[in-house]
């Protein structure tokens, strides 16, 4: 026995006995249920519990079944539409003309047409290669460089505009132009299949012209100094 232990004494134990005993006088009071009742209980009770499951079980054989006679009787309607198409078929007699003394002819009428059929569309072919966009034929016009005839004096032609054609081709007709018109004289003159004109703008002694150039479309304009 340790030091903290308290030995056993004679008063707890006759207190343990009385609640014991109180306890054991109040188990033989009490009215317990005849071994025949609870017995008769539990069998009623898996009998009803028995009932409730063949309930459901019949419940849901029923179920399928309905299920089951509703898709074989739809199966079997349509095996029954297949099966038996309708086969009856009435024979003409054919009329016997050989003993016919004689035949009349019977004209048929001829049906007319009351509308005109629809005109017959040709589809498009499937590669059909798209055209290019027309080229545009509106007259070009440009600025081309003063064209020099003698350097570091003012000779030459300026404010040059060329429409339909090049700069360089510009540059030959004004030298073309000047070579054979003889400067500064004004006039009138063919070039190459050009007609070319000339004005006076600037009166003398210094005279500046202006030349202008036609061919068909093609434009060549310039001032002379």
């Amino acid at each position: 026995m340790t030091p903290d232990e308290q030995p056993w004494t004679t008063a707890q134990d006759d207190a343990l006995r009385s609640a014991l005993a109180a306890v054991e006088l109040e188990a033989d009071e009490a009215a317990l249920a005849e071994p025949a009742f609870v017995r008769a209980a539990g069998d009623r009770m898996r009998r009803r519990r028995m009932l409730a499951w063949t309930a459901a079980a019949a419940v849901a054989v029923v179920g399928v079944a309905g299920v089951g006679f509703a898709v074989t009787g739809r199966a079997d309607d349509r095996r029954l539409v297949i099966a038996t198409p309708s086969t009856t078929a009435t024979a003409s007699p054919s009329p016997d003309t050989s003993s016919s003394p004689t035949s009349t002819p019977t004209s048929t009428p001829t049906a007319t047409p009351t509308g005109s059929a629809a005109p017959s569309r040709t589809p498009a072919p499937k590669n059909s290669v798209t055209p290019p966009p027309p080229v545009s034929t509106s007259p070009v016009t440009r600025s081309c460089p003063t064209v020099v005839f003698t350097p570091n004096s003012g000779d030459g032609a300026y404010q040059v505009r060329a429409t339909n054609v090049t700069c360089d081709e510009a540059e030959s007709l004004i030298r073309a132009v000047d070579e054979e018109n003889g400067y500064p004289t004004p006039s009138s003159i063919d070039v190459d299949g050009w007609h070319c004109t000339s004005e006076a703008v600037v009166p003398g002694p210094k005279y500046v012209y202006d030349w202008r150039c036609v061919r068909g479309a093609d434009r060549v304009s310039w001032q002379r100094s």
